[in-house]
């Protein structure tokens, strides 16, 4: 009878908690994809499509200017990657007052977003299907980034802005495919300005995280994969929105389980949500 009174009393604060945050006004950018964030904030928006050697077929999307400029004056090349689980997303999500994207524009630079090999915009292939050739498709690490995308990157900015350089900013393993391709394609040195690396990633060592207990487990991990050919790491589905809308949004009772699932993966960076 207890556990009885328990369930129901859990059950009706539950209910109580999902009806409230169903009447709640979400933020006005919630559900809004990349072009979405950057043109409800009033920033222009481009999309350009590069192909590597290799064959895969990536997007770069472009700021070229801030809210209160015009595109008549040439402004530096800025190009912005993001780690792993990362998008060009990452870089504007934020609004214009914490998103370093849009901090840049404004500040006069002409942004330039990547998305490497499988993430959402970049989920294309000249001969593969990541669907169906899924060993071939899904068999590349930060170094076949570095090596492949970064190069196509560069050149296809370089040649719309006619500029010789730009500068480069890369986070976690966006660093580690710079590492790469700056030591085994030498002659883009030359092509980089600056480059900008954020939690920089060149040696795993003496790396602490959780993560790095996957390591022991590496043998069993590759077999799994080879037999279930499941190769792609929380690819972009179209509930996964809904779920976050309703289960982390401001005062959701479940927000804190949100939090939480983000610090495990993340760090602890609490100023890096917008709550």
């Amino acid at each position: 009878m207890l556990a009885k009174r328990i369930f129901l009393i859990s059950f009706v604060v539950f209910i109580n908690g999902y009806e409230e945050l169903e009447v709640r006004r979400l933020p006005s950018d919630t559900g809004l994809d990349v072009r979405g964030l950057i043109e409800h904030y009033g920033y222009p928006f481009e999309n350009y499509t590069v192909q590597t050697e290799d064959g895969y077929i990536l997007e770069i999307h472009r700021i070229p200017y801030g809210r209160n400029s015009s595109g008549n004056n040439t402004r530096p090349p800025v190009l912005l990657v993001s780690g792993y689980f990362g998008s060009s997303e990452g870089w504007v999500n934020m609004g214009p007052e914490k998103s370093f994207g849009f901090i840049l524009a404004d500040k006069g630079y002409d942004v330039w977003l990547g998305n490497y090999r499988g993430t959402r915009w970049s989920r294309k292939h000249a001969w593969l299907n990541p669907d169906v050739d899924r060993t071939a498709y899904w068999t590349f690490s930060f170094q076949q980034i570095g090596e492949y995308d970064l190069p196509a990157f560069i050149d296809h900015i370089l040649t719309m802005t006619n500029q010789e350089k730009l500068f480069y900013i890369g986070h976690a393993q966006a660093t580690s495919s710079y590492f790469a391709l700056a030591s085994t394609k030498t002659q883009y040195n030359d092509k980089i300005r600056l480059a900008i690396n954020l939690a920089p990633m060149a040696y795993c060592s003496h790396m602490t995280s959780f993560l790095n207990l996957f390591a022991i487990f590496k043998t069993p991990v590759e077999k799994y994969l080879s037999l279930t050919q499941k190769y792609e790491l929380l690819p972009h589905l179209p509930y996964q929105g809904t779920i976050a809308e309703t289960f982390c949004q401001d005062g959701a009772v479940t927000q804190g389980l949100c939090e939480a699932g983000y610090y495990f993966l993340g760090g602890y960076s609490p100023d890096q949500l917008n709550k």
